[in-house]
């Protein structure tokens, strides 16, 4: 892939100065020719000022004067992209400097691939100095069930730092009225067609910033229950529940865990929760045997290192 392929969407929305060290770690990339977008979402703070100078430097600024739905100002990235390949990438994260080397790599040694996903970490204080070393490591994954197989794992991909086909994108509306604001796995997966593969690039190639401004902070927005239940019966679809398929024995060991901490990530209570969970489809009574012989095994273990 040549960096003129690639067109990298910022949406923004009042956040003036995360956006700047936003914009300078694209600048910073060791591989330019690309394109920028900004969508700024109605600002009302410093960030159309800010956004001057970046105009001047050739960034494409598309700024709506209405208020539009946080998950839509994100999706028209995918419109107003004239490139093959498209990210959609936060306002307040940084991409690490080789970012856009590495895609391009990996992209030139695979042009069918439908898609590369990174990884990321977490910090409160994002600094542009303070990246590891990364090998470059880039796995195939064949097909959405192996890729819900690997987020079911432990995989997690930065959503913004993944590199979509802009046709492909613009086609997926990311089912959000079915799983509000965690509808980004299932738009990442929904753009994984049948006929091609994705990459995986597991180590961090962002650092996401943790500050009290996120969405994903506040519980009034969700995810609420329903949208919880309907995402782990939209991995059983994918993952299917046969003991004797890899995606399918994952699901099982992996459900009842994954459900209780997404639960009690947002406040809901799994063990109430779970007569509701059984009915929606969102967890099976042999998944949820899984889980409690985890919980006793690990029990058991934990209290034989204690008296050891």
């Amino acid at each position: 892939m040549n960096p003129q392929d690639l067109t990298i969407y910022i949406a923004t929305h009042n956040r003036g100065a995360y956006l700047e060290e936003t914009l300078e770690s694209l600048r910073a990339q060791t591989l330019q020719g690309f394109r920028w977008i900004v969508g700024d979402n109605a600002s009302t703070d410093d960030t159309p000022a800010r956004l001057e100078k970046w105009a001047q430097r050739g960034v494409r600024i598309c700024r709506s004067e209405t208020l539009l739905a946080p998950w839509r100002n994100i999706r028209r990235g995918a419109d107003l992209a004239e490139t093959p390949w498209v990210v959609l990438f936060h306002d307040d994260d940084l991409l690490h400097p080789r970012f856009v080397e590495q895609v391009a790599r990996v992209l030139s040694a695979d042009p069918e691939a439908a898609l590369v996903s990174a990884g990321f970490r977490s910090t409160p204080a994002p600094s542009p100095s303070d990246w590891t070393a990364l090998a470059g490591i880039a796995k195939p994954c064949p097909d959405r069930a192996s890729f819900a197989t690997a987020l079911y794992r432990g995989y997690a991909p930065h959503f913004g730092a993944t590199v979509y086909r802009t046709q492909v994108a613009r086609r997926v509306e990311g089912r959000v009225e079915e799983f509000g604001k965690i509808c980004d796995y299932p738009f990442i997966l929904e753009n994984l067609t049948a006929d091609r593969h994705a990459i995986l690039l597991p180590e961090a190639w962002v650092q996401y910033r943790i500050h009290p401004g996120q969405d994903i902070q506040g519980r009034a927005s969700g995810p609420f229950l329903g949208e919880v239940l309907a995402l782990h019966r939209y991995y059983r679809g994918l993952m299917g529940t046969s003991l004797f398929k890899g995606s399918g024995l994952v699901w099982l060991l992996w459900n009842d865990q994954r459900l209780e901490h997404l639960l009690s990530a947002v406040g809901l209570s799994y063990r109430q929760s779970r007569r509701e969970a059984l009915r929606a489809g969102a967890t099976t009574r042999l998944s949820m045997a899984f889980g409690v012989a985890k919980r006793l095994f690990a029990r058991v273990r934990h209290g034989r290192r204690f008296h050891a």
